[in-house]
This record gives C-alpha cells, structure tokens and sequence, in this order.
C-alpha cells in the first residue's frame, strides 16, 4: 500500500515497539505476517522494538519467537 507512493531505490525501516503483552501474545507473528502482508511491506523493513527484560523474562519462549521473525 505504501510501497506504491514510494520509488523503490528509496528503503527505509518502520520502527514498531511492542508491548511484552503483545509480544507473548499467541497470535504475535501471524498478526506480524498479516500486516506486512496487508502493508506490502517486506520483513526487512521492520524494526521491531522490545525491552530486553521482556525477552530475559521468558527466553525459553522468547528465542523462538525472535527466530521465527528474523526470518521473514
């Protein structure tokens, strides 16, 4: 959607900052998924923002999450 008003040798990131409720939410990467998708927005062009405690509270289920979104 905002991809078709921008040239496409002009990148930047969007920086988004999510909540530690947001981010241990069930639905987190699907929605993740489906904005980007919705957006026209490739992967590589989201910054996603999350306190380091929110991540070293749960690591065993936040290293998973991380993953699954570094790979988009």
């Amino acid at each position: 959607l905002y991809r078709k008003n921008i040239p496409f040798n002009y990148n930047f990131t969007v920086a988004v900052n999510i909540s530690g409720y947001e981010f241990y939410s069930e639905d987190f990467v699907f929605n993740i998924i489906g904005i980007l998708n919705e957006l026209g927005l490739e992967g590589r062009f989201l910054e996603i923002e999350i306190e380091e405690e929110t991540i070293v509270a749960y690591p065993e289920i936040s290293l998973p999450i991380i993953e699954e979104l570094s790979m988009m």
